[in-house]
C-alpha cells in the first residue's frame, strides 16, 4: 500500500526526459501508460500524448513530500 500512496507522486513528477514511474504498478495490466508499454516489449510514447498525465513541478512535488509522508505512515496502513 506504501509503494501505490508513492507512485500517484511520482508518476505525476514524470516527463518524457525524466521518468519517474518506478513506484508504478508493473505489467500490461497496469494502470501506468509507461509501464504496461514496457511489459508488451513497446517503447513508452510521449507524456504529453496522455489525456491524463498531470505534471507536477518539482517544487510542487517536494512540498507534498511531507503530506505524502504522512499518509503513507505505517500506523495509517
Amino acid at each position: 500500500m506504501r509503494n501505490a500512496v508513492w507512485a500517484g507522486l511520482y508518476h505525476s513528477m514524470s516527463t518524457d526526459t525524466e521518468h519517474h514511474h518506478r513506484q508504478c504498478p508493473l505489467g500490461e495490466n497496469s494502470w501506468c501508460w509507461y509501464q504496461q508499454a514496457v511489459s508488451l516489449g513497446q517503447d513508452p510514447d510521449s507524456h504529453s500524448n496522455h489525456k491524463a498525465s498531470t505534471f507536477l513541478s518539482l517544487e510542487v512535488a517536494h512540498r507534498l513530500i511531507p503530506i505524502y509522508r504522512r499518509m503513507s505512515d505505517e500506523s495509517l496502513l
